[in-house]
């Protein structure tokens, strides 16, 4: 079966190569689709995203009078331009296509003059040569001309006749086939962020008279101290409020319906509103969720060409559990207890079983909660525009996260207990960043700062089973809890463009600090133990980690691309030997008397890759690449592991309704000498099984095949399929991770019956199978697990009056099937058949009423069920027993997933104003 789909696939890539030869009937001509234009409204500008298949444009102009041209060497058009300005409500108020023999331009005429004008390209990193989109920002800005005494004359708006295309310069070279991200190195790998950016000065503006008509003299008008005046004086605001009213069933018979979201709430609202003045002064805001344990609210305010100060909160709730059963007090806290005579009855009990009376006895009286964890964020920000092409950005955060969460405590290797960690959370972030963004030159630099503080350290927790200390049986256990730290990185990025053959180069340096000096827990809480001092008072931990990243693109020849990068990343984990020379103690039982010492690890990762694209006859697109990346570390099993990484794929859009696309890729995966006891560097053992292999470090064989058919039979109507076939071979490991594959097949459709009514359907069917080898007292076995996930549903929406009466319906259904197989020499081991089995249904519909453009009453209704079947649920109990009813060595508190059916009507005013 493997094979035929290792072949299958070969055979579609070959296929589409034939093809394209096949049909190569001339020279390579550059020609460009321009598929559709969208417009985003934006605080401070406006932005044109034109979504384009095939060459670049040969430039974009500054901005001409109220014009701005784009030119291309062959354009065709497949949006409708006409029905694309008429619903322009920014800066660009038309466009239109002249073309000629020998070009193509894209004219668009601006409603004012004083336009300052960004442009960039993106590319997706899946299938760069698939499409791009051109991203024009057109900014607002001051205007300038002859000042008198604090006064300054306004030019008028030149009317569309007065409008005379200039030519502009070149900047294709400044097009960047790279995703554009805001320059930042704050994650703590120091991950390569990119910035290409291009920008088109505005011309000096020039009045222009009207049709036959002379123009009339500028209106005069005062100048403020700071800033240019554009004369008009007035406010521009809009906004939308909503209320939500509803009622709810079912939903609290399991967090899992809640688990990020808050239903319960009979009401909640919504507002967002944004007020400008002159077109430049601005205040905005809004809040989500208002009234729920879920709310989200932003509010800012500033100049658009000179600063903005932003503040924001969010809060969100995480539920675990509904209504769980703990025997324990003072939950929340760094000292959860248990009734003494309960521990005293359960230590004096003669048998297991016994025990599991009192146990069960306990639990059937024993209270209930709902851990979660509530996490408040607020962040205030400053933006400086005002020294463009400068940019200064300062922001400073603060996180609360309280709550509980279910846990596991353990006091030896036969006695667990389910408990509830306390959550007491506290983090402060700083980050500044400063950058210069010119013409062909981007530089930034980039601190941030994060101090995280854990208010309570230790959780010490009551042994079900004893009440006082013995050897071998404590009556308390302690958890060190996560840890005090701090995180210093600083991030340098720099990139140039408008090199030989459309080049740029992108490089970032970044560097980062954790510090951890968090006090040592002694060994045990068993007074029994005679346990040794700890060796020193505290961990005084310290990592650095550096990052190198170099990435060159670059276009020599309109039907080739080429992108190579050099990527170097270093964790140097610092902290210090600790030696522990008088032995440890052993899950509170024992002292072992073994000397050991902690091992630090470190790795360094190295990675260089090259990436072409050509451009082929026929509507084909061919991209090949190849990546080497070496793994070094210390401390580890492996030393040193490389792989070898090759991808091709190839794109072929002859016809213009059908797109199809293929890719392989093919990973090899080499390691030197594994050393399954480097453990023993500590002075232990750790009794490891001497043939495992863990899966990150073990020889390993990947291919991944891709195939993808989009289709437009006609205009209203789009189809995609997509097949997807992975498979990672573990052939040289004795033991461990054998084999893992998977297999995804997804199908949908999209079909506009009409203006009033379009309906969608779905499906898509994954597979996962994985296998592994173990040993266990001298006998191999193995054990095959297999996942079987279908998803199927659709939509439709009406409109039942037109501008009117609107309706919607969505419904899913997803079937979740897992089961693990055993297999022995030794004898047979009893199977898992449900393992996480999920069915899950979600129904959602709503009316809409449209009384104006201002006011629009909804009704919904949503209904979800969920079922949920798995091994640890089947003939759950909180106190497990064998079948003699003998205590199997557990305390469980019951935080597994529950079923739910829950049914949720809802009603919606909304009102919006401007």
């Amino acid at each position: 079966m493997k094979h035929w789909i290792h072949y299958g696939f070969a055979g579609l890539i070959l296929c589409l190569l034939i093809d394209t030869v096949a049909l190569a009937t001339g020279a390579y001509a550059a020609e460009t689709t321009l598929l559709n234009v969208r417009e985003g409204l934006h605080a401070g500008y406006s932005r044109l995203v034109f979504d384009c298949r095939g060459d670049l444009p040969g430039d974009v102009g500054s901005v001409q009078g109220n014009t701005l041209s784009i030119h291309f060497s062959s354009l065709k058009v497949a949006a409708d331009l006409k029905k694309i300005s008429r619903r322009l409500r920014g800066e660009v108020r038309q466009i239109d296509l002249q073309q000629t023999e020998t070009s193509s331009d894209l004219q668009l005429l601006l409603s004012v003059p004083q336009v300052r004008v960004k442009s960039f390209v993106l590319r997706s990193d899946a299938a760069p040569q698939e499409k791009y989109r051109l991203v024009i920002d057109f900014y607002m800005q001051s205007v300038t001309g002859q000042k008198e005494k604090k006064k300054i004359a306004v030019a008028p708006e030149p009317t569309r006749s007065a409008v005379t295309p200039a030519a502009a310069p070149k900047i294709a070279s400044q097009l960047s086939s790279e995703k554009r991200q805001e320059p930042a190195a704050s994650s703590n790998d120091g991950q390569m962020d990119e910035a290409a950016k291009s920008a088109s000065l505005p011309a000096a503006m020039a009045a222009s008279p009207g049709d036959g008509e002379a123009a009339k003299a500028p209106p005069e008008v005062e100048k403020n101290e700071k800033f240019a005046s554009t004369g008009d004086t007035h406010w521009d605001y809009s906004g939308e409020a909503s209320l939500s009213l509803r009622a709810a069933d079912g939903e609290d018979e399991s967090s899992t319906f809640e688990t990020y979201r808050d239903i319960s709430q009979p009401a909640a609202g919504s507002l967002a509103f944004e007020a400008v003045r002159n077109r430049r002064f601005h205040f905005s805001g809004g809040a989500a969720g208002i009234g729920q344990d879920d709310t989200a609210a932003d509010f800012k305010i500033g100049y658009y060409d000179q600063y903005d100060l932003d503040f924001s909160y969010n809060r969100l709730i995480h539920r675990y559990a509904y209504d769980a059963s703990t025997l324990y007090s003072g939950i929340g806290s760094g000292t959860i207890t248990l009734d003494d005579t309960l521990q005293t009855n359960v230590q004096n009990a003669p048998t297991q079983v016994d025990v599991a009376n009192l146990l069960n006895s306990a639990m059937s009286g024993a209270a209930t909660g709902d851990p979660d964890v509530l996490r408040e964020k607020f962040k205030l920000g400053y933006n400086l525009f005002a020294l463009d092409p400068f940019t200064l950005k300062i922001q400073v955060g603060h996180e609360t996260r309280k709550g509980t969460r279910p846990f596991a405590g353990a006091f030896n290797s036969l006695q667990m207990v389910e408990i509830f960690e306390p959550i007491d959370y506290e983090t402060t972030d700083m980050k500044i960043s400063g950058e210069y963004a010119g013409r062909h030159l981007l530089l930034n630099a980039v601190y941030h700062y994060s101090q995280f503080t854990n208010n309570i350290d230790t959780l010490t927790f009551d042994n079900p089973l004893r009440a006082t200390d013995a050897a071998f049986g404590p009556s308390t256990g302690r958890i060190d809890l996560a840890p005090d730290n701090q995180y210093h990185n600083l991030g340098f990025t720099g990139a140039v463009t408008k090199l030989p053959w459309n080049s740029q180069i992108t490089a970032n340096i970044a560097f980062s600090w954790m510090l951890q000096d968090d006090t040592l827990v002694p060994f045990t809480t068993n007074s029994a133990v005679a346990a040794p001092a700890l060796p020193q008072d505290s961990a005084d931990a310290k990592v650095n980690t550096s990052l190198y990243h170099l990435r060159i693109t670059s276009h020599p020849w309109s039907p080739m691309r080429i992108k190579a990068h050099l990527r170097y990343y270093n964790y140097d984990n610092q902290t210090g030997r600790i030696d522990f020379t008088g032995g440890y103690v052993e899950t509170d039982e024992f002292l072992t008397g073994t000397a050991v010492h902690n091992l630090p690890s470190s790795y360094t990762k190295t990675r260089a890759g090259l990436d072409l694209g050509f451009d082929l006859p026929a509507q084909s697109t061919l991209g090949l690449s190849y990546a080497f990346k070496r793994t070094d570390r210390e401390n580890r099993e492996v030393d040193q592991q490389d792989d070898n990484i090759l991808k091709a794929s190839l794109d072929n859009k002859r016809l213009d309704w059908l797109t199809l696309r293929a890719s392989v890729e093919h990973t090899d995966r080499s390691i030197g000498e594994y050393t399954y006891d480097v453990y023993r560097r500590s002075g232990d053992d750790l009794n490891e099984l001497p043939q495992i292999r863990k899966y990150d470090q073990a020889d390993m064989t990947r291919n991944r095949y891709q195939f993808q058919a989009t289709a437009y039979p006609k205009e209203t109507l789009a189809l995609t399929g997509t097949l997807t076939f992975g498979q990672d071979d573990f052939k040289d490991s004795p033991y461990g991770l054998l084999e893992d594959n998977h297999l995804i097949a997804s199908f949908d459709a999209d079909y506009a019956i009409n203006e009033r009514a379009t309906v969608n359907l779905f499906y898509s069917f994954e597979t996962y199978d994985n296998s592994q080898r173990g040993n266990s007292a001298g006998s191999d076995w193995t054990a095959d697990g297999e996942d079987r996930v279908n998803t199927y549903g659709g939509g439709v929406t009406l409109a039942l009056m037109p501008k009117r009466l609107d309706f919607d319906l969505a419904y899913s259904y997803s079937e979740a099937d897992g089961n693990i197989s055993f297999s022995s020499a030794s004898g047979s081991f009893a199977d898992f058949s449900a393992v996480d089995d999920t069915r899950m249904h979600a129904l959602n519909t709503k009316l809409r009423y449209h009384f104006s453009e201002k006011l629009t009453l909804s009704l919904g209704y949503l209904w979800e069920k969920f079922d949920y079947d798995d091994y640890n649920v089947d003939g759950f109990s909180s106190v497990p027993t064998d079948a003699g009813g003998n205590y199997q060595g557990a305390l469980l508190s019951g935080t597994l997933p529950q079923d739910y059916d829950a049914h949720i009507i809802y009603t919606q005013l909304t009102f919006r104003f401007k």
